[in-house]
Parts: C-alpha cells; sequence; structure tokens
C-alpha cells in the first residue's frame, strides 16, 4: 500500500523540497534539464537567495512562496509553481520576472551591470494553445525574430500537457515532471532510473511526509490558497454583477426595449423595471 504523501505541487513543499541544504545540486540539475531541454545555456552553481520558510506567510492568502537563486555570474533564476489560473496571469508572469531583475541594481550602479534573469513558471493548468508542455519566451523581433537582448527569460511548463507525452522517453526532463505531477510510487523507480538526483528528492519527500508538524503547515496552506480562489471568483463574479448593471442602465436611459434590454443583460422585464425605478429616485 502507497504510503501518504505531501504534494510537491504545493508551494510550501516543493520550495521545502528544493531548498534544503542536501538538495541544492538536485533543484541545480533540475533547472539545467529544464534548459537542456530546449538547448539553453547551462549553469554550473546556484546560491539561494530565499532558502527559509517563514511559517507565518503560509496562511498569508496572497503571498507567493517561490524560490530565488542566483548563479555564480550574477544571473538570477526565480521559480515558481502555481496550482490555479488566475485573470491577467500573463501579466503577472512578466511582473515577477522585472521584481528580480529591476532589484539588481543600486544607486550609482550601470544598466549594463544587470544580469540575465530568468522565471520558470510550473503550472497546474494549460495556459497556451501549444502541445508541448514547455516553452519559453524572450523579446524577439516580430518578423526576423532577432532578439532584442537577452537578458528577459521566460519558461511555461504546463503539467497538464505531460499525459499527451508519456510515449515520449528520451527526454529526463519528463521523469521530473511526472514525479512533480504526482506519478505513483511504482513508478519512482524506473523515473529515477539514470538519475540520483531526482531519487534524492524522492527520499526527501518520503522523509518530509512524515513531518506531522509540516502536515499541518501544508494543509493550512491549502486553506489559505482555497481562500484566496474563493475571494477573487467572488470579486470577479461581483464585478460582473456590477458592469451588467451598469449596462442595464445606460440601455434603460437610452429608452431601448425593455425586451431587447433583457435580451442583452439577462435580467427579467420585471428586475428591470425595479433598476429603473431605483435610479430615478
Amino acid at each position: 500500500m502507497q504510503a501518504k504523501l505531501l504534494d510537491p505541487k504545493l508551494d510550501i513543499v516543493f520550495k521545502k523540497l528544493f531548498c534544503m541544504p542536501d538538495n541544492v545540486q538536485a533543484l541545480l540539475r533540475f533547472i539545467n534539464l529544464i534548459f537542456a531541454d530546449r538547448g539553453m545555456p547551462l549553469i554550473e552553481e546556484i546560491e539561494i537567495i530565499n532558502p527559509h520558510l517563514d511559517g507565518d506567510l503560509v496562511h498569508e492568502k496572497f503571498i507567493v512562496l517561490d524560490i530565488h537563486a542566483k548563479t555564480t555570474t550574477g544571473e538570477r533564476i526565480n521559480i515558481e509553481i502555481q496550482l490555479r489560473n488566475h485573470a491577467a496571469f500573463r501579466e503577472r508572469m512578466l511582473f515577477y520576472w522585472s521584481r528580480p531583475y529591476s532589484s539588481q541594481l543600486r544607486a550609482g550602479q550601470f544598466y549594463t551591470e544587470l544580469k540575465r534573469t530568468v522565471s520558470i513558471f510550473l503550472l497546474d493548468f494549460c495556459l497556451t494553445e501549444l502541445d508541448d508542455p514547455h516553452s519559453i519566451y524572450q523579446v524577439l523581433e516580430i518578423e526576423s525574430h532577432e532578439p532584442l537582448t537577452d537578458q528577459l527569460e521566460i519558461h511555461v511548463i504546463e503539467l497538464p500537457k505531460l499525459k499527451q507525452l508519456e510515449s515520449n522517453g528520451n527526454r529526463p526532463l519528463l521523469n521530473w515532471l511526472a514525479f512533480l505531477n504526482g506519478a505513483p510510487q511504482s513508478e519512482w523507480e524506473h523515473l529515477a532510473a539514470e538519475d540520483s538526483e531526482l531519487r534524492k528528492v524522492m527520499i526527501t519527500l518520503e522523509t518530509m511526509s512524515n513531518d506531522l508538524q509540516l502536515w499541518a503547515l501544508a494543509e493550512a496552506r491549502k486553506k489559505a490558497m482555497h481562500d484566496q480562489a474563493s475571494l477573487l471568483d467572488s470579486a470577479h463574479t461581483e464585478g460582473a454583477e456590477q458592469a451588467r448593471r451598469q449596462i442595464a442602465t445606460c440601455m434603460l436611459s437610452e429608452g431601448l426595449a425593455i425586451e431587447l434590454i433583457a435580451k442583452v443583460t439577462g435580467y427579467s422585464a420585471e428586475e428591470l423595471v425595479r433598476i429603473q425605478q431605483l435610479d430615478k429616485k
């Protein structure tokens, strides 16, 4: 019987899993597999800038528990795992990329001192229409595809798309992603057959899953994220209702037929009459 395991896709678990001192090399290998998957330059060493996990932040609804790292040459790497899509998520990705990039400069420093910054987003939902789960975005000229700069690089990995690539066994990155995506323990030996660092991460997850305090933090984190989702959904619903009411009010003020307004807005004729009466007060 498979032991109950913490979900490695939960950001608090993901961060603790890779920020342990013994797993820094595993994180380095994971990052290099992401880079190698698309022929990008590899890195030799990383330092995790925010390795500690503040227990108080676990309960914060809108806190992002990501991993910030830098290379020996000063390049910044930011890794975030996200379980749920949000409105304007693409804009959010660019914003989160910009923070470690812009924070490099201090007063009196030159722009030439800015280092390449890479953001890696592991998503438990589909963001793009592309078939491949791994895509890379840079700043390119739209016709010639000539890069403007190599300073910006965003990797998007869509975990739900792994199933359509199960037959492709020549990409080592897929073994790591399958593990993170919840592959059963019966498959772990096969996934880590030629990867000692992946095996180390698997053993770490088993050990972490025996920690009752971490389970409590994980449950608190899931609750905070559920509360966040509920708040966002509520705000979206309220905003949509407000917009619908404004459209109805505008159409009523223009003297359009009640039947037409009802068809456009979804309000009943009786509701529109009440809205009209309220607006006159």
